[in-house]
């Protein structure tokens, strides 16, 4: 049974607290994140490959506004 983006959400979602949204685009990621953000969060980019372009692009969003 391995790991995958699906599974993970269900497990932290049936631990309650945090209700995990799934993209499949990840270049719609970025203004997904700063769609659900509101003034004071904190957020945290995880993950492998191009994960660095995804916070480099919430980035410059929000240099943008």
């Amino acid at each position: 049974h391995g790991a995958d983006s699906k599974s993970l959400a269900r497990s932290i979602r049936n631990r309650g607290h945090v209700d995990p949204v799934l993209c499949s685009d990840v270049d719609a990621v970025p203004k997904l994140v700063l769609k659900m953000a509101k003034p004071g969060d904190i957020i945290l980019t995880q993950g492998a490959g191009n994960v660095t372009q995804v916070a480099t692009a919430i980035e410059e969003l929000l240099r943008d506004d």
